[in-house]
């Protein structure tokens, strides 16, 4: 039996590697399954571990008449029989628990990816635009905003825009900054730089002002700025109007365009923080975002916009073929801790529920 089992181990070990490898990300080679070296070990320790594991019953079994011995017979009024008992309904009990639990982390990880963010991620796509990977950077900051240019007039294309980072990868960047008129009121805010149609092309809905395109967004010393609910709440703000800004190393007013409804730049299992967005116009040496039309209730076709941005990346010199990843993927990837979770809990379920019916038959 020990030596079956051992077989059957092995296999199970050697037929898992690829899944083990894909879910947990990790490296595993099966070099002990290969190299002939290693088999008169695994032969010797199931050799010994079959000895062990006789010696126990065979004790037991000595000690009984032999008609009971022949019979199989244990007495049921004994406290080993009720131990038995009580070990295969803990057992059971165990399982139940864990079932339980992989089913409400599943739930919750489900829950997560299809909750409400309060922006588009379902029809959007991005390609990174640093100017380090192209060849020839003279010009290139205009040919890449004559590229958003054509996409904006592009039948298919919602919006297109240029920024720092995208929702699911915002950087730990954090500055404080105080109310001008009570520099007292001291607010630390996460950062991020991003073009006038950033909010347009994810959908991100505004709160108060918004309108950044009708704005001069050159002169203002402080720079141009957009803040969401959380930081106006924790600077004591009901209005923009009349509401003056500042970093706390500046003496320079910020002018705040406008004020953006909560959005989760970040997962679900972050909250969400005072956060200011500095509105740079034809900002490019960042990502390329862009949000492709689609029917009501229906995912967007974007391989025609991919294909037409495809040609004229290609036309740029880079040191890096074209490449292109979808938002809602990219943003669902934070929750790889917790998908590993569920599938280890769905593993331990499984093989406490083997056990406990082992125990049983």
């Amino acid at each position: 039996i020990v030596f079956a089992a051992m077989a059957m181990a092995l296999l199970q070990a050697r037929l898992s590697i690829p899944l083990v490898k894909e879910i947990f990300d990790i490296e595993l080679h099966s070099v002990w399954l290969t190299k002939n070296t290693k088999f008169p070990v695994i032969i010797t320790v199931s050799f010994l571990y079959g000895i062990l594991t006789s010696i126990l019953p065979a004790l037991h079994i000595s000690k009984l008449p032999i008609t009971e011995s022949i019979k199989g017979a244990i007495r049921k009024g004994s406290s080993k029989y009720l131990i038995q008992k009580g070990l295969i309904i803990a057992q059971f009990t165990a399982s139940i628990f864990l079932i339980s639990g992989t089913y409400i982390v599943w739930q919750q990880i489900e829950f997560m990816k299809k909750y409400d963010l309060n922006f588009d991620n379902q029809n959007t796509f991005s390609v990174y635009s640093y100017h380090g990977n192209f060849k020839e950077e003279d010009q290139l900051q205009q040919k890449l905003l004559n590229i958003i240019r054509m996409l904006h007039y592009h039948s298919q294309v919602a919006s297109a825009s240029f920024s720092r980072a995208v929702p699911g990868d915002y950087w730990d960047d954090y500055n404080a900054f105080v109310d001008a008129k009570e520099p007292e009121k001291h607010i630390r805010m996460r950062q991020l730089t991003v073009d006038p149609e950033y909010f347009k092309t994810l959908d991100i809905e505004f709160a108060l002002g918004g309108n950044l395109r009708e704005n001069n967004l050159h002169g203002n010393k402080g720079g141009y700025a957009v803040l969401n609910e959380a930081a106006i709440k924790a600077l004591g703000w009901q209005t923009i109007e009349g509401k003056q800004l500042r970093e706390d190393t500046s003496t320079d007013d910020i002018k705040v365009l406008g004020v953006t409804k909560d959005f989760h730049y970040l997962g679900l299992n972050q909250s969400i923080e005072p956060m200011i967005h500095w509105i740079r116009d034809s900002l490019t040496n960042n990502i390329l975002t862009v949000r492709v039309n689609s029917e009501a209730g229906q995912k967007a076709d974007p391989s025609e916009v991919i294909a037409l941005l495809k040609k004229e990346w290609e036309q740029l010199s880079t040191f890096d073929p074209f490449d292109y990843f979808f938002l809602d993927k990219s943003f669902n990837n934070q929750y790889k801790q917790q998908e590993r979770l569920g599938y280890l809990s769905v593993f331990f379920s499984l093989d406490a529920f083997i056990i406990a019916s082992l125990g049983l038959f």
